[in-house]
């Protein structure tokens, strides 16, 4: 690993009776330590968790393990890069190849005319923080293809506390807007693999004038920030089969 790469973890502390069990979670992308324990099933409801969320530079740690520093849950945005039709973002660890999948990144300005319209550019990731605060979505990327189409939207909320919560209130809020567009729409809840690790998902399908798209929605949630990245296409197994384009970013 490199001397200056990022290691994430997070920690969870159990209680019970006189005896605590620490859990550690973690990896090399800031999504990694939560992935990790979303992964986790409480039996019951009698313990009592703390936690406390760590960003160490990997140098620092093979040395003590005091030299961790402790991050807050506003964990620094980072917005994702495209080069040579790869789009990346460290923050999520995402990766997803757009020549090798037939498909086409749209521009930033196109897919971002809302905040591009405020006159500000992505590269002022100060001015980016300022329009997400205001609870707006900012699109990371977006691409298209003869098969379907891809994004990544990211969104802050401070008062959600993992990607299942978030999911359940994707599949009410998701089939109410499209309802107010005066579409037919059904939205589920699921779970399955995505970078290798279970998480959460949702699955939609919308009718206008008896033609069907569906969408497939997977969430990850790094500090307070989440990214939906979702696929598009004219079946459900082609919109699986969007989503399953991504990769992990290997550092």
């Amino acid at each position: 690993m490199e001397k200056d790469s990022k290691v994430y973890q997070k920690l969870a502390f159990i209680r019970r009776g006189e005896y605590i069990m620490v859990i550690l979670s973690g990896g090399t992308y800031a999504a990694a330590p939560q992935t990790g324990f979303d992964s986790i099933e409480i039996l019951d409801d009698k313990e009592e968790i703390e936690s406390a969320e760590t960003k160490a530079n990997s140098s620092e740690t093979k040395i003590t393990a005091e030299s961790v520093e402790t991050s807050g849950e506003d964990a620094e945005l980072q917005i994702g890069e495209i080069d040579s039709d790869v789009y990346t973002n460290k923050m999520f660890g995402l990766k997803f190849d757009a020549k090798s999948n037939n498909m086409t990144f749209v521009s930033k300005e196109e897919a971002n005319k809302n905040f591009y319209d405020t006159g500000k550019e992505e590269s002022d990731i100060t001015a980016v923080k300022e329009y997400l605060d205001t609870g707006k979505k900012f699109s990371d990327m977006y691409a298209k293809g003869e098969k379907g189409s891809v994004s990544v939207m990211i969104k802050k909320e401070e008062n959600i506390k993992d990607t299942d919560t978030y999911a359940n209130r994707a599949v009410v809020g998701i089939k109410e807007g499209i309802q107010r567009m005066g579409m037919e729409v059904e939205t589920q809840k699921g779970s399955g693999e995505f970078l290798g690790e279970t998480m959460p998902y949702v699955t939609v399908s919308a009718t206008e004038n008896g033609e069907t798209m569906y969408q497939k929605i997977v969430f990850l949630k790094v500090g307070n920030y989440v990214a939906e990245i979702t696929s598009y296409a004219e079946s459900e197994e082609k919109a699986s089969e969007c989503i399953d384009m991504f990769t992990k970013l290997e550092e």
